[in-house]
C-alpha cells in the first residue's frame, strides 16, 4: 500500500499490524483537530460600537502578546487598540495569548471575513523578523525561538501566513500596522514590510527598533491612537505623520511600496454619520422633550468618543437648544425673565433673533390689546350716550309734573367745590359711565347750592333701571326727583 499522506499512513500502520493502539491514536488526533477549530482558544470576536451609516462594515484583527512578553503592559496597549477600533466602527477579532496550534486555527478562520471588506491588522505584540518574513511568538514558543531565523520560522507565527489567510476574502482595502518590530538576523536592518505586502497584498507600516534592550519601545500607542481618529486621514498620510512624530527617537520606519491612499480608520464625516440622537436636529430650535433627549444622547456620545470634537460641539449646542426650549412661550413677566436668563448664558446665541422677534410680537400684542380695550370702552360710552338721549324726556322747569324729572345721582358737592364733581365725572367716564354735572338751584326738589354728578332726567322706572346699571361702580348712587 502506498502511504503518502499522514492520514493514509495511520491506516497503513493499522493494516501493517499495529492494531488498536494505532487506531486509538488516530481518533485522538482527529478529535483534537476538530476541537481546536471549533473552540479556537485565544480568539475573541467583538462587535463594533459604532457604524458609519454610509460605509460597509470594516474588520480588524489585533494580535495580543503572549504572557511572557507583557513588557510595559503590552496587553493594555492591545486592549486600547481594540477599544479604539471598535469605537471607529470595526468588528474586531483578537488573537492571543494562545498556543501556536490554536493561533493557527484562529488565523485560518480569518479567510471567512466577508468578501470585499476593508480589513486592518494591528500587531501590538513584539514582532521579530528575518529578511523575508515577520513573526510573533506564541504562548508555547520555545525560549530560544528568536535565537536564529531557523528556529523562529518553526516556533513562531508567520504574519505572511496571516496575510495570505485574509487575502482569501479578497478585501477591498487591507492594511497591517506593526508598532514594534526588530530584525533577528541583523538588528540594524529594516523589517521586510514589502516582502510581507507581497504575500497577501496588504499595505504595511512597521516601526523598527534596533535597540537590543528588552524594553521593546517602538511607536507608543498614545501617538498612534489620536491619528487613527482623524477623519479623512489616509493610511499613506498616517505613515507620514508617524514618521514625523518619531524623528530623532531612535526608531526607523519601514513601509511597503504602495501604501493605500484610500483606507482610513475614520472616513470623512464619520462621527456625524454615527447613528445616535446626538446627530439629529443639529440646527434650529426643537421641543423641550427632544432637547432633553438630545442632551442625554450627546452626553453618552462624548463619554464614548471624547476625542471627537463633533460630539463636543453637538453637546454644547444641545445644551443651548435646551436652554431656549425652557424659556417661557407666553407673553408676560415670566417670558422676560426666562429670556433674560438665556441671553446671559448665550449672549451671542443662535436663538437671539428668535428671542427679539418673540419680544416684539408680545409688545405688539400688548399695544393692540390696549387699543382694543380703549375701542370697547368708547363703544360702551357711545351706546350709553345714545341710550341717555333715547331715555331722556324734555324737562320743563316750569312744571311740577314728575314725568321725566328723576335723576340718577352718583355724587353731590357744594358749588364751591365743583372741581370735586369734575373729578368724579372723569373717574366715572373712565369706568365707562357717562355722567353730567347739574346745578341744583333750578330744581325745587333738589337741595340748592350743590353740583351733582348725575344721569337724567328720566321717568322713575327708567331712572331705577339706570341706577341698577351703575350700582356696581357707583355704590352710593341713588335716584331723586327734581320736583
Amino acid at each position: 500500500m502506498n502511504c503518502r499522506r499522514e492520514f493514509n499512513q495511520m491506516l497503513c500502520s493499522w493494516y501493517a499490524g499495529k492494531g488498536l493502539e494505532s487506531i486509538a491514536s488516530f481518533f485522538a488526533i482527529m478529535f483534537l483537530s476538530f476541537s481546536a477549530n471549533a473552540l479556537a482558544p485565544g480568539k475573541q470576536t467583538l462587535e463594533a460600537l459604532a457604524r458609519n451609516a454610509r460605509s460597509d462594515q470594516p474588520y480588524a484583527v489585533v494580535i495580543s502578546p503572549n504572557s511572557r512578553e507583557n513588557v510595559r503592559n503590552r496587553q493594555l496597549e492591545a486592549d486600547s487598540y481594540t477599544q479604539r477600533l471598535r469605537e471607529l466602527g470595526f468588528a474586531v477579532t483578537t488573537i492571543g495569548p494562545s498556543r501556536r496550534f490554536d493561533a493557527d486555527a484562529a488565523i485560518r478562520d480569518l479567510a471567512n471575513i466577508p468578501r470585499g471588506s476593508n480589513v486592518a491588522v494591528v500587531v501590538p505584540a513584539p514582532a521579530y523578523a528575518d529578511a523575508d518574513d515577520i513573526f510573533i511568538l506564541a504562548q508555547d514558543s520555545a525560549e530560544t525561538a528568536t535565537n536564529d531565523t531557523t528556529s523562529m520560522a518553526s516556533e513562531a507565527l508567520s504574519l505572511s501566513f496571516l496575510s495570505r489567510a485574509i487575502s482569501k476574502s479578497r478585501p477591498t482595502q487591507f492594511i497591517v500596522l506593526i508598532p514594534h518590530c526588530r530584525r533577528v538576523d541583523n538588528p540594524q536592518a529594516l523589517c521586510p514590510a514589502e516582502s510581507l505586502a507581497r504575500s497577501g497584498g496588504a499595505s504595511v507600516i512597521a516601526a523598527n527598533n534596533s535597540n537590543l534592550e528588552t524594553d521593546w519601545e517602538g511607536i507608543s500607542y498614545d501617538k498612534i491612537l489620536p491619528l487613527m481618529t482623524q477623519e479623512g486621514l489616509t493610511y499613506a498620510a498616517l505613515y507620514n505623520r508617524i514618521s514625523a512624530a518619531t524623528t530623532g527617537a531612535g526608531i526607523t520606519m519601514s513601509r511597503s511600496l504602495n501604501l493605500s491612499t484610500e483606507f482610513m480608520f475614520a472616513p470623512l464625516n464619520f462621527f456625524q454619520n454615527i447613528s445616535t440622537p446626538c446627530n439629529s436636529n443639529r440646527t434650529g430650535a426643537i421641543s423641550l422633550t427632544l432637547a432633553r433627549a438630545r442632551v442625554s444622547a450627546c452626553e453618552t456620545a462624548v463619554a464614548t468618543w471624547p476625542y471627537a470634537r463633533e460630539f463636543v460641539q453637538a453637546h454644547e449646542f444641545a445644551l443651548e437648544q435646551l436652554a431656549f426650549a425652557e424659556t417661557e412661550t407666553f407673553c408676560g413677566p415670566l417670558l422676560q425673565s426666562s429670556l433674560a436668563v438665556y441671553r446671559e448664558r448665550y449672549p451671542a446665541g443662535s436663538f437671539i433673533s428668535q428671542i427679539e422677534r418673540r419680544l416684539t410680537d408680545c409688545e405688539k400684542r400688548r399695544v393692540e390689546k390696549g387699543r382694543q380695550k380703549d375701542r370697547e370702552a368708547e363703544n360702551v360710552r357711545r351706546q350709553d350716550r345714545k341710550q341717555n338721549q333715547a331715555d331722556q324726556p324734555q324737562l320743563d322747569s316750569r312744571t311740577s309734573s314728575n314725568v321725566g324729572s328723576w335723576f340718577v345721582i352718583m355724587g353731590s358737592y357744594p358749588s364751591a367745590e365743583r372741581f370735586k364733581a369734575v373729578a368724579k365725572q372723569n373717574w366715572l367716564d373712565a369706568q365707562g359711565i357717562n355722567a353730567q354735572l347739574i346745578a341744583t338751584n333750578n330744581y325745587p326738589g333738589l337741595t340748592s347750592g350743590l353740583t351733582i354728578v348725575s344721569q337724567g332726567p328720566y321717568s322713575k322706572d327708567v331712572a331705577q333701571r339706570r341706577l341698577n346699571q351703575v350700582k356696581s361702580v357707583a355704590r352710593d348712587a341713588y335716584i331723586k326727583s327734581a320736583y
